[in-house]
């Protein structure tokens, strides 16, 4: 009887507090790389829309709310937060621009999202409007050895769309 429950417990609290594999600890692990992800869309962003506008031109707050983070608002203002602390954009005229810091990184993440799309295409003769949802899971896990690998597949320079590739 007693023993039992106490293994039953026991069992219980591992399942639960595991360091790897336990319910806390995946949930945990999950929430920090949603949150990366939102953070790296919001970057890629603020940079595409530097694209568009040039650097002078700060993203308006109310396009970053429309068109932000698929984990919604209250994880869109937690990306947004955590940028602005770790110094990748910083709050300008009712909006947001890129800092030097920043604009590296979401240079890196619009290289590998736009290389991914060439490579889809010619080596897997995706047609173009099948191009860039692949291309946005993937461009969250390339390293710089991945992006140097698929410049070398690719054309480095335009993607498929006609969009220049960032350089490296």
């Amino acid at each position: 009887g007693m023993m039992a429950v106490v293994a039953g417990l026991l069992f219980t609290i591992a399942m639960l507090a595991a360091p790897r594999h336990g319910i806390i600890s995946k949930l945990v692990q999950r929430t920090l790389v949603t949150l990366r992800v939102a953070r790296e869309d919001l970057l890629g962003l603020f940079y595409r829309h530097e694209e568009l506008h040039g650097a002078d031109f700060p993203t308006p707050a109310e396009k970053v709310v429309k068109e932000a983070v698929v984990g919604g608002p209250v994880l869109g203002r937690l990306a947004l937060r955590t940028l602005v602390r770790r110094e990748e954009i910083e709050r300008q005229d009712g909006g947001f621009r890129l800092t030097s810091r920043g604009r590296d990184e979401a240079r890196q993440l619009v290289r590998s999202h736009r290389l991914w799309e060439g490579y889809l295409q010619s080596h897997l003769h995706l047609p173009i409007d099948h191009l860039h949802a692949p291309a946005e899971r993937l461009e969250h896990v390339t390293s710089q050895a991945m992006r140097d690998q698929l410049a070398e597949d690719v054309d480095p320079q335009i993607d498929p769309q006609g969009k220049s590739i960032p350089p490296k």
